[in-house]
């Protein structure tokens, strides 16, 4: 299953629902001066905003001088847009020395915001120099040292004894000698992740935050997860750690690939996946064998920024099936999203000829304005609104000025784009692709044009010419159209014996939903409301429910949905016991001590026998003892 909380990093997510003063509760001023529903953000007091689809006004500040944030662990900062809380970040080592390491080789080091115990010295000293840790400088060594040469993955040695002394800063002796550096972190792992069992283990394939390599990873009895680099990690590159640790010691970045991920694993136990080369903006595939990993880039590169929300299915031949998101791409002189489809013609592709493609919905974006239309090394012109790519600054004497740019060596006026890309403008996001046993696909996904769910199948097993069907199933357009702002994060289930399931968002009322449909007709069998947020916890704005939601049928039938309470950081389960019956509860976040915010890029899946069920999901939680404890966090539900 491929499901993404959002196109940002956690910690906007933490931070965007806001906490209301109980001080503005009542204060809901209409344009007529009397209380009633705004309209408008002019509608509203100072510091507050209108929430225009319930009409009641809210504070934009989560926290004030009296008004402490709800976790201890955050600190009230101010910003433009409200004030929010945060968790602590540090910018300096220095900010670090509070922390403890047990190993005596690292030290307090400040890596990705959080303090951690790192490798002294940046990982090493250049030739002729030893590191000295008190310090963290690396110093001149005495001339008998000079003549050592160290293999890749050692340095001087900073222990042995008549070396180099790691915490005296003097030399102890004549002998030197060379020393492993100790093994680079293993990285902050767990974004974008997807999970599929063989029958023996849970397997995940995730996103590493810090390194920008797609990681997989095998789930152990002890719940711990065994990982590997299998596409991102450069052939060369600095060695800042051991050669037999994480990357081979290789410290620096790669190409940055892993994200929009989804795995599934063949009868043959063979895991697949999908996802995003995002430095290239490609769709790319990768398949496990008995030789190792084959990845190899699909579609995209140079046209747009192609690969997202990648969702992976295999057909009745087992042949690989993938739904994916092109935004913002030039398609017969204009810039267009589309859906597309790729179906392999082999159960084991080796090269893009092995694929064929088909596109599924094509959303022309010239009608709509630049910020929905331009790339992000693009640039709006003010005189006719095209998106292009500037020329170095450089090409351009004198110097452009302030809202231009350098277009062919001759400085053009710009409109200003946001620089916060929200997500993009398509009819296709969150697509989530499914093959029934009579080898029909069904796709179901989120239209953001017009803000409603739509499902389409199409007439197997060649999916490439096969008739579609295609119908809306809620919201603007459905047969019963609601007005509301719903389908977002959709998970879609097939049964062996063909019934299909649905879950997805109402933004609208912050609500998760199940759907029960008809294959043959796409008609609606049942829905029904999981949980509905409005109206739950403190305040107007209620709980945001139903983010990421993940779903699974069991083999006794019982329907079964992780999804996120993204007003708390709590991760949620609810199991359908019956009909319109469900028991809810919280399986990680509500912890106390607190233990981090969870459910963000959750996955649930089955055993082959469909018996045990196995749910993952993305730890956030910068600020714990010992350093972050960001991560993927396994749960068995009951």
């Amino acid at each position: 299953m491929a499901h993404w909380l959002r196109s940002t990093l956690p910690l906007f997510a933490l931070v965007a629902v806001a906490c209301d003063d109980s001080n503005d509760l009542n204060q809901n001023p209409t344009p007529d001066g009397g209380m009633g529903r705004c309209l408008m953000d002019s509608d509203c007091p100072d510091r507050n905003k209108c929430n225009v689809g319930i009409g009641v006004c809210y504070s934009i500040d989560q926290c004030s001088s009296t008004v402490p944030c709800p976790n201890a662990e955050q600190i009230c900062v101010e910003k433009a847009e409200g004030n929010v809380c945060e968790f602590e970040r540090c910018e300096e080592d220095s900010e670090c020395q509070d922390l403890t390491c047990d190993d005596p080789n690292l030290v307090p080091a400040c890596v990705s915001g959080g303090c951690v115990c790192g490798v002294p010295c940046n990982g090493g000293c250049p030739d002729r120099q030893g590191c000295c840790i008190p310090t963290e400088q690396c110093l001149d060594l005495p001339p008998e040292c000079l003549g050592l040469d160290c293999p890749p993955g050692e340095f001087v040695s900073v222990t042995s004894s008549g070396a180099w002394d790691l915490r005296q800063c003097l030399f102890l002796g004549e002998s030197c000698a060379c020393e492993k550096l100790p093994p680079l972190p293993l990285g902050d792992i767990g974004l974008y992740q997807s999970m599929a069992h063989d029958g023996t283990s849970a397997m995940i394939a995730a996103y590493n935050l810090d390194y920008g390599d797609l990681m997989f990873g095998l789930a152990q009895t002890d719940g711990s997860i065994d990982w590997e680099f299998i596409d991102g990690v450069p052939v060369t590159s600095t060695i800042g750690g051991a050669i037999d640790g994480p990357r081979g010691g290789k410290s620096e970045p790669g190409e940055d690939v892993g994200l929009y991920t989804d795995l599934v694993v063949d009868s043959g136990g063979r895991p697949h996946v999908a996802y995003q080369d995002r430095g290239r903006g490609a769709l790319k595939y990768g398949r496990q064998d008995a030789t190792g990993w084959l990845n190899y880039e699909l579609d995209g590169a140079g046209v747009g920024d192609t690969g997202l929300y990648s969702s992976l299915a295999l057909d009745g031949n087992e042949q690989p099936v993938i739904v994916y998101l092109s935004a913002r791409i030039d398609q017969d002189r204009q810039r267009v999203s589309v859906l597309r489809l790729a179906q392999a013609t082999s159960p084991s592709p080796t090269t893009i000829a092995d694929w064929r493609f088909r596109d599924l919905v094509v959303t022309d974006l010239s009608a709509y304005p630049c910020e929905e239309r331009c790339n992000l090394d693009e640039v709006c012109l003010a005189s006719n609104q095209a998106c292009v790519v500037p020329s170095p600054a450089s090409a351009c004497n004198p110097t452009c000025a302030n809202r231009e740019a350098c277009i062919n060596g001759t400085c053009q006026g710009t409109r200003s784009l946001q620089a916060f890309r929200d997500l993009p403008l398509a009819r296709g996001l969150w697509p989530e692709v499914k093959v029934l046993p009579n080898g029909d696909a069904l796709i179901a996904y989120y239209d953001r044009v017009d803000r409603n769910l739509r499902m389409t199948r199409i007439a197997g097993p060649d999916l490439i010419g096969g008739a579609l069907t295609a119908t809306i199933l809620e919201g603007s357009g459905a047969p019963v159209p609601t007005g509301e702002d719903t389908g977002l994060y959709p998970s879609l289930f097939v049964t062996p014996g063909g019934e299909v399931h649905l879950s997805y968002q109402n933004a609208s009322r912050q609500a998760l939903l199940y759907r029960n449909v008809d294959p043959a007709n796409l008609q609606t069998l049942a829905i029904e409301d999981v949980e509905v947020g409005l109206g739950m916890g403190m305040g107007p704005d209620g709980l945001l429910l139903g983010a990421d939601s993940a779903l699974v049928v069991d083999n006794q039938g019982a329907v079964r949905i992780a999804y996120q309470d993204a007003t708390n950081g709590d991760l949620r389960y609810a199991r359908r016991d019956g009909v319109n019956t469900w028991v809810r509860l919280t399986l990680a976040g509500a912890e106390m001590p607190y233990a981090g915010s969870f459910g963000f890029y959750s996955d649930q899946c089955l055993t082959p026998d469909r018996s045990e069920i196995f749910v993952s999901t993305y730890r956030y939680f910068l600020s714990g003892s010992g350093g972050p404890r960001n991560g993927v966090a396994l749960f068995s539900p009951p």
